[in-house]
């Protein structure tokens, strides 16, 4: 089964930068729906071009750095994911002091090592891969499309506003004029660097991922993902001894079924089926 793939509204992307918006009391100005039309389009094509056509077993290499780590903590550490099934996989994080082992099988989840929660910087890189996606909501406005350059390739260039309120903020994204993956993201003061793409069942995923502020490189990740057709025997044993929790399992996926959804009268419009 495949892990969770990042797929935000872009004005959200790169939460956890300072932000520096834009007061604007007046209206923004309206959008060319032609312009947004081609901008949904070039963001659905990311996400048809990063999507597996099938998750094998597999496993998922990430070594991350921190670029300006806090006084005294860790530069750099590992995380390892291994995913049989949705209800078997392993992950293992050695970042500086941290060492943990996770092991899920069917309901059963075990904790080897320390309980405390992973280190902000290792679930950051967990929530930016395998591949960074974006959708636009109503809350951005699409201002411009044009060719340009990113990560030294060609590419599609989207500059859109984001409007909450008086609130505005500009930001652009920036997709392969080639390929279609999604190579660049800055979101006020933050960027989203992705490149070093490679296939993994038909997918596009990044290699190389960069995350900066105001300018300045703050994160790094280099990834690999890897098919997998066996796991070393053990990979997905509880260990005798060890404490585990029960998860919650649905057993039966039920439809929703509509209670109450009134309809408006029928209207007197020709060639229109109410």
């Amino acid at each position: 089964m495949p892990p969770r793939l990042p797929w935000l509204a872009l004005a959200a992307a790169l939460t956890g930068a300072a932000q520096t918006r834009t007061y604007t009391p007046q209206p923004p100005a309206p959008e060319d729906s032609e312009l947004r039309r081609e901008a949904v389009r070039l963001m659905e094509r990311a996400w048809r071009v990063s999507t597996p056509d099938r998750w094998l077993p597999h496993a998922q290499v990430l070594h991350i750095k921190a670029i300006a780590p806090s006084a005294g903590g860790p530069s750099e550490g590992d995380f390892r994911s291994y995913r049989l099934s949705y209800t078997q996989k392993r992950f293992e994080t050695d970042y500086g002091d941290y060492h943990v082992i996770e092991i899920t099988v069917d309901n059963q989840r075990a904790w080897i090592g320390s309980r405390e929660a992973a280190p902000a910087i290792v679930e950051r890189a967990r929530n930016m891969t395998p591949v960074f996606r974006g959708h636009f909501d109503n809350s951005d406005i699409i201002r411009a499309i044009r060719d340009a350059s990113a990560g030294g390739r060609p590419a599609r260039c989207i500059d859109f506003d984001t409007v909450t309120g008086e609130e505005l903020q500009r930001n652009q994204v920036c997709v392969d004029a080639a390929s279609g993956v999604l190579l660049s993201l800055r979101q006020d003061n933050a960027t989203l660097l992705q490149s070093d793409f490679f296939d993994y069942g038909g997918a596009l995923f990044p290699g190389h991922i960069v995350r900066l502020v105001d300018g300045a490189e703050e994160l790094e990740i280099d990834q690999k993902v890897t098919a997998m057709p066996e796991f070393p025997p053990g990979t997905f044993e509880l260990p005798p001894g060890v404490h585990t929790d029960t998860l919650f399992t649905c057993k039966q996926f039920v439809r929703a079924t509509a209670i109450d959804a009134p309809q408006p009268p029928p209207g007197t419009s020709t060639g229109v089926v109410d």
